[in-house]
């Protein structure tokens, strides 16, 4: 368990990593659209639906829905990358932490597409939890971790690593895993390799 301190269920240093590294990490990642992911979420997804980008960073694939005709609420912690969402692609970022997430039965799918991944699992759990409250029955899920075992920090940012069969374990009753994928990291140079999971929302 990492004992830094937390605010909006992140650790500071997370937090920080992210103000100090804001325009460069947006500019590096404005562009890296992992294509395989978003077409298996936008087939499950109703056409035209309403969609939560959580922890939509640089604002990338919240422009990449709203281009293709669906309704978006971006969210993110940061509010240097709420400014950087702005300037890059003009999106209007609702600045908000992951475990105040208080819609309820509203979207027909959550992305939340390598953010989730800074929760230690207590919190995890949780925003999962608020995750399913917020997708209509029938709802879409996905998330997306770096694959393996050990959680801590790297490079200054806190991951929690994900299996599976982890995964699984921490979703509420309603929401059950539908398909899973590896992957490795679409930056050049970034030799990582991603788990892809996608989940409906039952009841």
């Amino acid at each position: 368990m990492c004992n830094d301190r937390k605010r909006q269920g992140i650790t500071e240093t997370t937090l920080s990593w992210y103000k100090k590294n804001a325009p460069l990490y947006a500019e590096e990642t404005k562009n890296s659209l992992v294509y395989d992911a978003l077409g298996e979420f936008l087939s499950r997804v109703e056409e035209k639906g309403r969609i939560l980008d959580l922890g939509c960073g640089s604002g990338r694939d919240s422009f990449f829905f709203l281009q293709r005709g669906f309704s978006v609420d971006s969210l993110d912690g940061s509010e240097d990358m709420k400014r950087e969402a702005d300037r890059l692609f003009g999106i209007n970022v609702r600045l908000s932490d992951f475990l105040s997430l208080d819609e309820y039965e509203e979207y027909d799918g959550v992305w939340a597409q390598a953010s989730i991944l800074h929760l230690e699992e207590e919190n995890l759990r949780k925003a999962l939890f608020l995750i399913s409250r917020s997708l209509k029955n029938g709802g879409v899920f996905y998330s997306s971790f770096r694959k393996g075992e050990e959680d801590g920090y790297e490079g200054g940012r806190w991951y929690t690593n994900m299996t599976e069969p982890r995964f699984s374990s921490l979703l509420p009753p309603n929401l059950q895993i539908e398909k899973s994928w590896e992957g490795k990291d679409v930056r050049p140079g970034v030799n990582k390799t991603w788990l892809s999971i996608i989940s409906r929302k039952d009841g």
